[in-house]
């Protein structure tokens, strides 16, 4: 799981900082979708290469974990975003055009 990048704090970061902290938030975004894509994927080949093999309860629980594996990726991404989107507010607050 892509790790969360450091949020800078909107009340004493620069622009310069902000702006890094963008670009590092646009990185973990891009992570976070090729993760859960590659979660999706593998969750998909273990289930074509166990069907027949395994009862229907396995594959449940199978498509069960990729769906909490998934989710909590996406959950913690949106946990981020709001941290980064308050730091952005806080900023522009302190820093009006």
């Amino acid at each position: 799981m892509p790790l969360t990048p450091d949020i800078p704090d909107g009340a004493s970061a620069t622009t310069q900082r902000m702006l890094e902290g963008q670009r590092a938030f646009k990185a973990y975004d891009a992570d976070t979708v090729t993760y859960t894509k590659c979660v999706d994927s593998a969750i998909d080949q273990l289930t074509r290469e166990a069907t027949g093999h395994a009862s229907a309860a396995d594959l449940n629980d199978l498509a069960a974990v990729g769906v909490r594996v998934h989710d909590t990726a996406i959950e913690q991404e949106q946990v981020a975003a709001d941290s980064f989107n308050l730091q952005v507010r806080t900023f522009k607050a302190k820093h009006p055009k």
